[in-house]
C-alpha cells in the first residue's frame, strides 16, 4: 500500500496522525481525503517522517508537535506567508541552491586566465619591441622576428571538488626566442621580463578566479625544443596556477 506524508492532522482507522507523519493509504482512501491533507513523500523527507513517526507513538508528543506547527504557521504569516506541507522553507532553500549564479566567465576560467597573461605580456614595457604570440598554430609562426615571446595553454586538471567550487590547476608555457647577436643572454633576459610580467598580472587573475594558496608556480625550464631549430637562443618555462572555478 502506498505511503503518504500527512500535511494536516487527521484521524484514520481510529488513530491520530500528526503533520509530517507517514500514513498507509489506498488510492481510493487518498482520493477521498480533502485537498492538502496528505501528499506523496519527496526525497529528503525521511528524517522529518521518522521524527513524526516517533512523535505519533506518544500522544503528548503528537500534541506538542501540532502546537509547534501552529506556532510556525503564525510566525510564517508574519513574514508574508505560511510554510506549506513538507517544509516550504527547506523547499525554497533547495530551489535557491539549485539556481546557478550568472556566469561571469562564459569562455571558461582557463581562457580568461590565459587572456590576462597575454595582455600583460603585450603591455609590459620591458618587452617593448617583442612579438607576443598567443597559442601559435604552426612552427613556422616562430620563425619570423628577432625577439619572440609565445604563450601556450597546456592543461586544466581537477584537484578536488568540495561542494560547488572546483579546485583546479591550470598549466601553461611561456617561451622566448631571441635571434639577436647576443641571442643566449638576450633570451634569458627576455624570459626574465616575461616571467615578471606574468607574476605582476596575478591581481588581475585573482579578480577573475579565486587563487589558491600556492598561486603561480614556475616548474621546469627548457632551453631546447625537440625537432625545432629556432635559429637563436630559447628559454621555455612551464607554469601552473591553482584556482577555484567560480562557475
Amino acid at each position: 500500500m502506498p505511503k503518504y506524508t500527512v500535511c494536516t492532522p487527521i484521524k484514520h482507522d481510529g488513530k491520530k496522525y500528526a503533520v509530517g507523519a507517514s500514513i498507509d493509504l489506498s488510492k481510493a482512501e487518498f482520493d477521498a481525503l480533502p485537498d492538502g491533507t496528505a501528499e506523496q513523500p519527496r526525497a529528503g523527507d525521511s528524517a522529518a517522517r521518522k521524527a513524526a513517526e516517533k512523535a505519533e507513538a506518544d500522544p503528548l508528543a503528537a500534541e506538542q508537535a501540532e502546537a509547534n506547527r501552529k506556532a510556525a504557521e503564525q510566525s510564517g504569516a508574519g513574514n508574508g506567508g505560511t510554510q506549506g506541507c513538507g517544509d516550504g522553507g527547506a523547499a525554497r532553500q533547495r530551489v535557491a541552491m539549485s539556481t546557478l549564479k550568472p556566469d561571469t566567465l562564459p569562455q571558461g576560467a582557463p581562457f580568461a586566465i590565459g587572456s590576462a597573461i597575454v595582455y600583460a605580456l603585450r603591455a609590459d614595457p620591458a618587452l617593448s619591441g617583442v612579438t607576443v604570440l598567443d597559442n601559435p598554430k604552426r612552427a613556422s609562426d616562430l620563425q619570423t622576428g628577432a625577439r619572440i615571446v609565445f604563450f601556450e595553454d597546456q592543461a586544466d586538471k581537477l584537484i578536488e571538488q568540495p561542494g560547488q567550487s572546483a579546485k583546479r590547476t591550470y598549466s601553461f608555457t611561456v617561451g622566448v626566442i631571441n635571434r639577436t647577436e647576443s641571442d643566449r643572454s638576450g633570451a634569458h633576459a627576455d624570459y626574465r621580463a616575461a616571467k615578471r610580467a606574468v607574476r605582476n598580472c596575478l591581481p588581475a587573475i585573482n579578480a577573475l578566479v579565486r587563487l589558491d594558496a600556492r598561486g603561480l608556480v614556475e616548474g621546469d625550464v627548457l632551453y631546447r625544443l625537440e625537432n625545432l631549430d629556432v635559429g637563436g637562443g630559447l628559454v621555455l618555462g612551464l607554469f601552473t596556477v591553482d584556482y577555484r572555478d567560480p562557475g
